[in-house]
């Protein structure tokens, strides 16, 4: 072993070679990192429904009709969250229809006008169409700014109609229309195209296709028929949208008696041609309106709020029974 001599002693090479590691490893190494950060984070849900991430909800339905039940959608998150809606039911889906949808704002203002040939005199009623989110509304203005002279009284009505062609019901104030009921009974009166007389059994009093309006849960109407009890003039009917479609096709009629001319006559809203109004029950210019847009695929814009409704509808023929339909907001 080859030795060398330090400070007068005699020291292996391997020994000082040994020294040398050590003293490299002991002075020569760099640190790994400076600090640590250890945070508990805690995340809460973007999208929420009605401020929840669940809720409960309770309709009580009859077969053969729709409901609408409102909701908010929020995003509170500063990106887009794009979502989508699914659902499921037991015992059964079968007869049952689940529809995600939001309300358009539609709304109009129109004036009726004669369509009578006959009359010389014609009874312009305004009348206003407002979207009120589940349910909408029509309000004449029988007055405005006329100057009426007597008792008179006002029958009023809307139409309305699924195809554009053919009516479905009205709902009217019993200008005598129906001796079923008093004079001013507000009435629901279903299309039955049983009579042969171009009114389709609307003013027959056949059993069935007269019923009360204050009988029904969708339908809340508004105003006397004679001026005394109305001085203002003002009548409103409202229809819960959960009875309707996304689209409808809609219709006004308007008469009127008792007042000195030249205020008397009849008027509807729309007509094909001013300059020859025509109105017939069976062929009857409608307005389209859609009141109902779908939203079952939706992208939520940074802390956007969706007001939406859930429409529920279900089958005529359904089964009476308890149902549980669960709906889903998916990440889409």
């Amino acid at each position: 072993m080859k030795t060398v001599r330090i400070f007068g002693r005699t020291v292996p090479i391997v020994a000082i070679l040994l020294i040398s590691i050590l003293s490299i490893g002991a002075f020569g190494a760099l640190l790994e990192k400076y600090a640590t950060v250890t945070t508990t984070t805690t995340v809460e849900q973007s999208v929420l429904l009605d401020n929840e991430d669940s809720i409960t909800e309770e309709v009580y339905a009859i077969g053969g009709n729709g409901y609408c039940t409102p909701h908010i959608l929020e995003n509170r998150a500063g990106c887009n969250a794009p979502v989508s809606f699914g659902w499921s039911a037991t015992p059964d889906k079968e007869g049952i229809d689940v529809r995600y949808v939001k309300a358009t704002g539609y709304s109009v203002e129109a004036t009726t006008i004669t369509y009578a040939p006959y009359r010389t005199n014609g009874y312009p009623a305004d009348v206003v169409v407002e979207d009120l989110g589940d349910r909408i509304r029509w309000t004449f203005d029988m007055i405005g700014d006329k100057e009426l002279q007597g008792d008179g009284h006002w029958g009023v009505a809307v139409i309305i109609s699924f195809d554009g062609e053919t009516p479905a019901f009205q709902v009217h104030n019993n200008d005598g229309a129906t001796k079923e009921f008093p004079d001013g009974t507000w009435l629901y009166s279903a299309w039955g195209p049983t009579i042969d007389d171009g009114w389709n059994g609307w003013h027959t009093g056949e059993p069935g296709g007269n019923v009360p309006v204050d009988q029904l849960d969708w339908i809340v109407c508004e105003g006397d028929r004679c001026i005394t009890d109305n001085s203002e003039g003002q009548f409103t009917i409202t229809l819960d949208k959960g009875m309707l479609d996304e689209t409808i096709y809609w219709a006004v009629h308007v008469g009127v008696g008792g007042f000195y001319e030249p205020w008397g006559g009849l008027s509807a809203y729309p007509v094909a041609d001013p300059n020859n109004p025509t109105f017939d029950w069976v062929d009857i210019d409608y307005e389209e309106a859609t009141i109902f847009e779908d939203v079952s695929t939706y992208i939520l814009l940074p802390y956007e709020k969706l007001e939406f409704y859930i429409w529920y509808a279900f089958d005529v023929a359904l089964e009476p029974d308890i149902y549980s339909i669960t709906s889903d907001v998916l990440v889409n």
